[in-house]
């Protein structure tokens, strides 16, 4: 965790200048190593990562999230002979998860 005494000197002044400061505790949940279950279901927005909303990550990896997963199941469904199958929709949640996964745990991980 970070405290006031870690902050940049100049960020610092203008705080102590401020009539009235808070600090927040800062909240991450610790990473998920699945986002799918059963084929089926998929965790998006803080359902899948969770921290304390520094800089209003949370809703906007929200709608990243939402754009990505409709961007993989175009993705898997684009050919014309793909069928909604057990099989594709998996792939499309697949390629969803490993995605998100990886850039989230980077924001994720700055927020800790």
């Amino acid at each position: 965790t970070h405290s006031a005494q870690d902050w940049n000197p100049t960020f610092k002044a203008l705080t102590e200048l401020t009539l009235s400061t808070n600090l927040y505790p800062s909240f991450v949940g610790d990473a998920l190593l699945n986002w799918v279950f059963g084929s089926r279901v998929t965790l998006v927005g803080d359902a899948a990562h969770a921290h304390g909303g520094a800089f209003a990550a949370g809703g906007s990896l929200a709608l990243d999230d939402s754009l990505a997963l409709g961007l993989a199941f175009e993705e898997v469904f684009s050919s014309s002979k793909a069928t909604f199958s057990p099989e594709n929709i998996n792939k499309a949640l697949g390629l969803y998860s490993q995605i998100r996964q990886l850039h989230t745990a980077g924001v994720v991980g700055y927020c800790a």
